[in-house]
């Protein structure tokens, strides 16, 4: 009920003062990430400052047509340009903190938690950024993708990378072609095959299986 109430623009009366909470901090999660997409899309076509993104991209041989409807950015190699950002836009650290994209260190300085990285937004049925992916393009990290720790908004093991952007086809096809990664999705979907989603790394789930199974029936 909730969520076809916001795909609405319909507000429903909390249930209790708790659940208004919960709400308005899902509302802001939401809300930051939403503002992190521009910002790392908006990096990535900035000529001074996407080129490392794009070099990296260039190896990918994707249309930008792709690249855009998928909505690929870049996070800076500096310690707080999206927390600067942020800020500047009226966000309060904690809220950066909860939503995963901002780190404090132990002297109590915040920074951003994806640093030199391509940046993939993660979106649910109805398009809301959730969270990101970040592929290292430094090569020094010793992990080559990170996501976004789980929070109020996102749970990895009920999310499926691609289903907002394959949701037209599945219907159509009635068949889902399942892959791993961002980049095992996005080269499919760049030659015209669309009816494919991608488990990002984990193990098929339950809910992932049951998400699945309202499009397709293989």
């Amino acid at each position: 009920l909730q969520r076809l109430a916001e795909d609405a623009g319909i507000r429903l009366a909390a249930e209790s003062p708790r659940t208004s909470g919960q709400d308005h901090q899902r509302a802001r999660l939401l809300e930051v990430n939403a503002f992190a997409a521009k910002f790392f899309a908006h990096t990535l076509r900035d000529p001074l400052k996407g080129g490392e993104g794009r070099r990296y991209l260039n190896t990918r041989h994707l249309r930008e047509e792709t690249l855009e409807r998928f909505g690929l950015g870049y996070a800076l190699d500096e310690w707080s340009a999206l927390t600067d950002a942020a800020r500047l836009e009226g966000y309060d650290e904690r809220l950066l903190e909860a939503s995963g994209l901002v780190r404090r260190s132990d002297r109590g300085s915040c920074y951003d938690f994806f640093r030199n990285r391509l940046m993939v937004p993660i979106r649910d049925t109805s398009g809301r950024v959730l969270a990101f992916g970040g592929r290292d393009l430094g090569g020094e990290s010793k992990a080559k993708y990170i996501n976004t720790p789980e929070n109020a908004v996102y749970k990895k093991g009920k999310i499926l990378y691609g289903l907002y952007e394959a949701r037209d086809a599945l219907r159509k096809t009635r068949q889902a072609i399942l892959v791993e990664g961002y980049f095992d999705l996005l080269r499919p979907f760049d030659a015209g095959i669309e009816n494919v989603v991608a488990t990002c790394g984990t193990a098929m789930t339950p809910d992932q299986a049951r998400l699945l199974h309202r499009y397709v029936n293989e």
